[in-house]
């Protein structure tokens, strides 16, 4: 379940799999898409995006986030800006009416759209008509990435 929007400690929430307003988060193949369709990230912005969604519905500061993504370099909070700016284009968001990323004034981000972990059945092979178990387990464990 995901972090209440209350919440004031940084809880993190990371199934591998995240639906959030027609979009998918896909940890493992590092992608976002939309009705299946990939979105292009930079890595640090899609590193953003990850971080700003483990924690969703808490206030992430810039330093937070600088700190975080850009460990060991020295940046300017407009790299910052330009990573979320592309998340805002990749994800329809606005600034003066966000669906997904709100700016808190001169302190940093916060993710605000709900979260729901993606269904794994849509992600797995039917199962065939015949052959029992023997013949699915496999194909399942395939598909899931065990």
């Amino acid at each position: 379940m995901p972090p209440r929007a209350d919440t004031h400690a940084a809880q993190t929430w990371s199934p591998s799999l995240i639906d959030f307003g027609g979009f998918r988060l896909d940890r493992r193949a590092g992608q976002l898409t939309s009705d299946g369709t990939p979105i292009a990230l930079r890595p640090k912005t899609w590193a953003v995006l990850q971080y700003l969604v483990n924690r969703a519905g808490v206030l992430v500061t810039k330093d937070d986030l600088l700190d975080a993504v850009w460990t060991d370099t020295s940046i300017t909070e407009a790299v910052l800006n330009k990573s979320i700016g592309e998340l805002r284009r990749a994800l329809g968001d606005s600034v003066k009416s966000p669906r997904f990323i709100e700016t808190v004034q001169r302190r940093g981000f916060r993710f605000i759209a709900p979260l729901s972990p993606a269904d794994l059945e849509s992600e797995l092979p039917a199962a065939p008509l015949s052959g029992g178990r023997e013949a699915v387990v496999p194909e399942i464990i395939a598909a899931a990435g065990l």
